[in-house]
């Protein structure tokens, strides 16, 4: 892994660890406030918080999916080129001729 792609990583980690610590922390802030109505300005943004977590969650699931499914497939491929690799037929006359 290059030197790039560590930091890539490395800061990706990061924010989402940021984000989610950020996340636990405003409804708990925010949340016995002094609501002034139907417009309340903090009752939209803990509205906003919970649509854009909620988006995050979904977006972090399907993600995570899609990287499961795709190290599945490379570990399952390696084990089957390797399988059939070992035991083409050129590979099994020199084995038979050595």
């Amino acid at each position: 892994m290059s030197k790039r792609a560590k930091n890539i990583a490395l800061f990706l980690v990061m924010l989402i660890v940021v984000f989610m610590f950020a996340s636990a922390l405003f409804p708990t802030a925010l949340g016995h406030h002094d609501c002034s109505g139907e417009k309340c300005a903090v009752c939209m943004q803990m509205h906003v918080w919970y649509r854009l977590t909620s988006l995050f969650g979904a977006c972090l699931t399907c993600f995570m999916t899609f990287f499961g499914v795709f190290l599945f497939l490379n570990v399952f491929y390696r084990i089957v080129f390797r399988f059939f690799k070992e035991r083409t037929p050129v590979k099994l006359k020199n084995k038979i001729l050595d």
